[in-house]
C-alpha cells in the first residue's frame, strides 16, 4: 500500500509540474506568432490550470474507469471554490471583489456544477452529452469571460520573446511536445495507482479519486492564486478559481465520454457527492458576494465545508 500511495503523490506532482510547462510554453508561443490576447486566454491558460483534470478525464475513460473521471473532476471542482480559495486567503491575504462580479462568475461556476450533476445522474455519460458540456463550456466562458482572463495574456517573460526566431520556435515546440508527454504519462500513473490504491483499502476508486486526486489536480489553481494576491490581482485570484470550475465540470468532464462513452458505477455516491458540490458552491458563491470579500473568517468557514465532506462521505 506504501508503494501505491508513493505512486500516486508522485504521478500527481508530476502532473502538475508537466500540465504548468505545457501550458508556460504554449502561452509564449501563442504570443510570439502574434495570436490575440483573449484567445490565449481562453484557449491556451483558462484552460491550463484544468490541464491536469482534463487529462485524467481522458485517461481514466479510456481505461474503462470512468468513476475516476467524475471523482476527480467533483473532488477538484469542491476542493477549489472551498479548500483551495480557503488556503489563498490564509496564504495570500483577503481578496476582495465587487458583488456584481462575484455572482456573475460564481454563477457560471455553479451553473457548471449543475450541468455536470444534470449529466452523470442517469449513470450514462454518451457522446451527446459530453457534446452538450463542451457547448456549455464555452457559453459559459463567453458569457464570464471578462472577469477570467483579464491579465492572463501576459505571462511573464512573453513580451522580452515576443518574436522568437525560428530556432528557438523550433525548440519551444519541442519543449511543449515533451511536456505533453509528460502529461500524458503522469495521468496514467496516477489512474493505474489510484485502481490499485483502491483495491488495496477495499474503498471504492471514486472516492479515492474524489479525495486524492481531487486535492492534487487542484495544486495548480492554488499557486496562481497565492501569486495573484500577493501582487494585488484579487481578481485573477477569483477567475481563476472559479473560471477552473467552469472548466473542469464541463470541458474537464466531457473530455474522456467524448472519446468513449461510458457507464458509471457508483452512481448513488456519485449523485449524492454532485448534490454536495453545489450546495457548497452556492454558499461560497453566496458568502463571497454578501461580504464582497474573503478574509481568514470566510477562509476558515470554506475549508469546513470542505471537511465535512469527510464526515458524509467516508
Amino acid at each position: 500500500m506504501i508503494l501505491e500511495i508513493a505512486l500516486l503523490l508522485a504521478g500527481i506532482v508530476l502532473l502538475a509540474f508537466s500540465s504548468d510547462r505545457s501550458v508556460d510554453v504554449a502561452a509564449r508561443l501563442a504570443a510570439t506568432a502574434r495570436i490575440p490576447s483573449l484567445l490565449i486566454g481562453i484557449v491556451v491558460l483558462s484552460m491550463g490550470t484544468s490541464l491536469p483534470e482534463i487529462s485524467s478525464s481522458v485517461v481514466s475513460t479510456l481505461e474503462g474507469h470512468p468513476e475516476i473521471n467524475v471523482g476527480d473532476i467533483f473532488g477538484s471542482a469542491l476542493s477549489q471554490i472551498t479548500l483551495i480559495l480557503g488556503l489563498a486567503v490564509l496564504l495570500g491575504g483577503p481578496i476582495k471583489e465587487g458583488r456584481r462580479d462575484v455572482l456573475l462568475l460564481g454563477g457560471c461556476a455553479i451553473m457548471g456544477t449543475m450541468l455536470a450533476l444534470f449529466v452523470v445522474e442517469s449513470g450514462d455519460i454518451t457522446v451527446t452529452n459530453a457534446l452538450f458540456l463542451i457547448v456549455s463550456y464555452f457559453i459559459l466562458i463567453f458569457i464570464s469571460n471578462k472577469y477570467t482572463v483579464k491579465d492572463y495574456a501576459a505571462p511573464e517573460g512573453v513580451k522580452a520573446k515576443k518574436y522568437w526566431p525560428w530556432r528557438d520556435r523550433l525548440l519551444g515546440f519541442g519543449k511543449l511536445l515533451f511536456f505533453m508527454v509528460g502529461v500524458i504519462a503522469s495521468a496514467v500513473l496516477v489512474v493505474d495507482s489510484t485502481i490499485s490504491l483502491s483495491e488495496e483499502l477495499g474503498v471504492p476508486s471514486y472516492l479515492v479519486s474524489f479525495f486524492g486526486i481531487g486535492i492534487g489536480t487542484s495544486l495548480p489553481e492554488l499557486f496562481v492564486a497565492v501569486a495573484a494576491i500577493r501582487r494585488g490581482q484579487d481578481e485573477l485570484a477569483m477567475g481563476n478559481i472559479l473560471g477552473s470550475n467552469i472548466t473542469d465540470t464541463t470541458l474537464a468532464l466531457a473530455a474522456g465520454p467524448l472519446l468513449a462513452p461510458s457507464v458509471l458505477p457508483y452512481s448513488g455516491l456519485v449523485v449524492a457527492t454532485g448534490t454536495y458540490l453545489v450546495l457548497a458552491s452556492m454558499i461560497a458563491v453566496m458568502l463571497f458576494a454578501w461580504r464582497k470579500k474573503v478574509d481568514r473568517l470566510a477562509a476558515f468557514v470554506l475549508i469546513g465545508i470542505y471537511l465535512a465532506s469527510y464526515l458524509l462521505f467516508l
